[in-house]
């Protein structure tokens, strides 16, 4: 991996993207917190969709026809 990681350093060297020596890989890896914080953020918000697209959909539950043809368009969809 550390010679991977030269080259493809060396190639931007050359191609003038960056200047000065290779830098040190440092393990990037987030407190226990963080990582919690962002879990319960994509919860509420997988929640909030599922409310929105069934708040939109609302009116499909009211006739049948609707019902019937929506479904079959999902399953084709999926």
């Amino acid at each position: 991996m550390n010679a991977q990681r030269q080259n493809s350093w060396q190639t931007l060297l050359e191609a003038g993207l960056v200047t000065g020596p290779i830098p040190n890989s440092q393990s990037l890896e987030s407190p226990w917190y963080v990582r919690l914080m962002l879990g319960m953020a994509g919860w509420i918000a997988a929640l909030f969709l599922l409310g929105f697209v069934a708040a939109g959909l609302s009116w499909v539950i009211d006739t049948d026809f609707a019902s019937i043809s929506t479904g079959i368009i999902m399953m084709i969809a999926a």
